[in-house]
């Protein structure tokens, strides 16, 4: 984001972050990271990768993300998952998804939402 900036690229007073999918939980990790992002649009975003260990793809995925596995170490994947600071989230949300995702189930941005809803109030 500074290099961003400093190039003349980017306006620090309107910078906004999105993503699908593993990109859309990289949105949400930069808004918790930054007080910078005043957006963040976030489609079928990885909530916690603990709870999609049960999706149907993911057993098998997650070996290739994580160093891990679950069982063994669960760190990694809580520092992974965008529910870990969803307190230092600051900037609306925008989250898309499709009732009928086979990748990430729809109850991923449920619980953000959620969280976020609890957070705020």
């Amino acid at each position: 984001i500074n290099m961003l900036v400093r190039k003349g690229l980017a306006d620090p007073s309107q910078m906004a972050t999105m993503g699908w999918s593993y990109g859309a939980s990289l949105a949400l990790s930069v808004a918790a990271r930054s007080k910078r992002i005043s957006s963040v649009v976030a489609v079928a975003p990885v909530a916690d990768w603990t709870s999609i260990f049960g999706a149907r793809s993911y057993p098998a995925l997650s070996s290739e993300y994580f160093s891990s596995e679950l069982w063994e170490d669960r760190s990694p994947y809580d520092e992974a998952s965008p529910i870990s600071r969803i307190n230092r989230i600051q900037s609306p949300v925008l989250f898309l998804h499709g009732g009928e995702d086979k990748r990430v189930p729809l109850e991923q941005s449920r619980l953000l939402f959620r969280m976020l809803k609890a957070h705020v109030i």
